[in-house]
């Protein structure tokens, strides 16, 4: 008998989560209000390390601003997805770019913790590299969270497709016949 994790994990999170679609959707809004803050932070800190002549420091400004245009991007279409796109195909999308940014805040979180920590930086530039850590160890928690909650209740969420019928074709008598063809067309 194999133990499948994520029915594991959903019965012992089942006290917490009451309505997964709502908590889901909670997280999201969540992510995209820090995903926001980010984005202000992530100025300041470009800004800041801009004006040194270091070659980390300028190297770090690019990846905060690259970061956070892929966050701004994910918003975005984690929005249209959530709100219009319910499949299975598309959540499955989801949860990969989710877990793909989890892993990019955390290294972000690692290189901006280090570089605040080197002794030789103002306190401009290390307040600033303070403060990009702290949100990217804030959204790698939100992503991470996210991404399980949307991996273990993604049956929840993934809308049923329902093939319609054509109301041209329920009403036209086919005669026996499959796919359209009468009987007397599939005998030769």
């Amino acid at each position: 008998m194999a133990i499948n994790f994520t029915e594991c994990f959903k019965r012992s999170i089942c006290c917490l989560i009451r309505n997964p679609k709502r908590d889901i959707t909670y997280a999201w809004l969540v992510s995209l209000v820090l995903v926001l803050i980010s984005f202000i932070v992530a100025c300041v800190v470009a800004s800041k390390l801009q004006k040194s002549n270091d070659a980390i420091d300028q190297a770090s400004s690019f990846s905060v601003v690259w970061t956070c245009l892929l966050l701004i991007l994910i918003s975005i279409v984690g929005t249209v997805i959530m709100r219009s796109f319910q499949t299975a195909l598309s959540i499955g999308f989801l949860l990969g770019v989710i877990f793909i940014m989890t892993q990019q805040m955390l290294i972000i979180f690692a290189i901006f913790a280090e570089l605040a920590g080197q002794g030789d930086n103002s306190t401009a530039q290390t307040s600033s590299q303070e403060a990009m850590a702290v949100f990217a160890f804030f959204l790698f928690v939100v992503y991470s969270a996210f991404g399980s909650m949307l991996a273990v209740f993604r049956n929840d969420v993934i809308k049923e497709e329902v093939l319609q019928v054509d109301p041209a074709e329920a009403d036209h008598d086919h005669k026996g016949g499959e796919y359209g063809y009468a009987e007397e067309d599939n005998q030769m």
